[in-house]
């Protein structure tokens, strides 16, 4: 009798069990990539690379015996996921990360599946959320390539926060960004996340109050329902583009707070030289500006919190602290590009777009530049190559209001 599979993996799993050589191969050479990608996110890389040959390997040697009652793909993350704690509880305590964490999230991930996009179909089955969490850079490939796959009756929730500025100065999310680009005639029901909440300190069950905005209050309140616990707070809004605004700009301006850790580390000579008073100060020019471009884009000035939260917690650290600290220092920006070299910076995007958008809006006099000096030093730097001056003048102000 003839066999049938169900999937590539099945055919390859069924003739690596048979002993066939170039079905490992390909298997191997289908796998290896994302699977180091995966186990880098735990262990360095070139301890990702070890656990996931020996991972494999492992599977081709015990090929006769093998039992896997899930899918292959969960099957090889989870043995790579395992073995990266393996790893972890051998080295000491002092230079990895929180052992609760880790902890908490193997016992999380044990009944996890996981997919190719291939299998994106197969996955949807009996799904009650669809959450997306691309990077900016992956916009335009879960527009094209999955948007069309998803299906109507189920809920979407994106974690992608940005803007996309238009022509005339208009800044646009992207929640509102994938509802113009769904295929013609379908209607998702897109929603999405925005305010501040590092994915470790949320596993780590630390208290977390973030926002989920979107069209319909009942799909809110739906969602809400799935995903709420004793530590993970949510308020809903129908307001998208006040709360995805505001948390998007965080990217531009978390920059720009970051500037004055590398300037205190420059003028102290010291790596890690923190001086609050700096930080502090762009902090809150950063919330003046923030919250004048939310009122230019008719956002809710209450959806500010949102913004001004994720600001406090991206300024802590991460890859748009890191760039702001190497430019403080006194690199260029190539120069600290050249650093992150292979790291993804949303920051990047969104000042710039944000930085072009305001020109355009001041080009129709319907701003000021002069209401955005932080924010134009930043994209000074970036797109102009200026050097770090930070405008501190033009950061003050005189109110006489109630004066006698």
């Amino acid at each position: 009798m003839k066999e049938t599979y169900r999937s590539e993996n099945d055919f390859l799993l069924s003739a690596v069990r048979h002993g066939d050589q170039k079905a490992f191969d390909t298997l191997f050479r289908k796998y290896y990539p994302m699977l180091c990608a995966y186990g880098h996110r735990f262990v360095d890389l070139e301890d990702a690379e070890e656990i996931v040959e020996d991972s494999l390997l492992w599977i081709w040697e015990n090929r006769e015996t093998l039992v896997i009652e899930s899918s292959l793909n969960s099957y090889l993350f989870k043995m790579v996921y395992r073995r990266a704690l393996n790893k972890l509880a051998h080295i000491d305590a002092t230079q990895r990360a929180d052992t609760r964490f880790y902890e908490e999230m193997q016992e999380m991930l044990q009944d996890t599946d996981y997919y190719q996009i291939e299998e994106l179909e197969e996955a949807l089955k009996g799904a009650d959320l669809v959450l997306g969490g691309v990077s900016s850079f992956g916009l335009d490939w879960f527009c094209d390539e999955i948007l069309p796959v998803l299906p109507e009756d189920v809920p979407v929730l994106t974690v992608t926060k940005g803007m996309v500025d238009l022509e005339d100065g208009t800044l646009v999310p992207y929640p509102h960004i994938f509802a113009q680009r769904q295929p013609e005639g379908k209607h998702l029901n897109l929603n999405a996340i925005g305010g501040p909440c590092t994915s470790y300190e949320l596993a780590d069950h630390d208290d977390s109050h973030v926002a989920f905005c979107g069209k319909d209050i009942e799909t809110l309140k739906y969602i809400k329902s799935l995903l709420e616990t004793d530590y993970y707070h949510i308020s809903l809004s129908t307001d998208v583009v006040g709360v995805e605004c505001a948390v998007a700009m965080k990217n531009a301006y978390a920059l720009g707070v970051s500037l004055a850790v590398g300037l205190a580390e420059k003028r102290d000579g010291k790596i890690g030289s923190q001086h609050y008073n700096s930080q502090a100060a762009l902090f809150g020019q950063s919330v003046k500006e923030m919250t004048k471009l939310l009122e230019l884009i008719g956002g809710k000035p209450e959806n500010i919190i949102h913004g001004a939260g994720d600001l406090y917690v991206t300024i802590f650290g991460g890859r748009t602290r890191k760039i702001g600290t190497l430019l403080g220092r006194g690199l260029s920006f190539e120069e600290a590009m050249a650093e992150l070299q292979g790291v993804t910076l949303e920051s990047i995007v969104i000042s710039t777009r944000t930085a072009r958008a305001v020109r355009k809006l001041a080009e129709r006099g319907i701003v000021s530049l002069e209401d955005f000096p932080l924010l134009m030093h930043v994209d000074a730097i970036i797109n102009q190559g200026a050097e770090v001056n930070i405008p501190w003048k033009d950061f003050t102000w005189n109110d006489f209001s109630l004066a006698e």
